[in-house]
Order: structure tokens, then sequence, then C-alpha cells
């Protein structure tokens, strides 16, 4: 039970992870 928790916590940690990186990214474009 706690691996599947701690899994899918991990999991979305990478998506937020991604999501924020291609944000940072995109307003590094806009700004320059």
């Amino acid at each position: 039970m706690r691996a599947t928790i701690v899994m899918d916590l991990t999991t979305i940690g990478f998506v937020w992870l991604a999501i924020a990186m291609v944000v940072f990214t995109i307003f590094v474009l806009v700004v320059k």
C-alpha cells in the first residue's frame, strides 16, 4: 500500500517537474 502511494507521489512529482520545465522554457523564450 505505502509503496504504491510513494510511487504515485513520485510520478506526480516528475509530472509537475516536467510541466515546470516547459513553462520555464517558454517564459525564457518569450522574455528573450
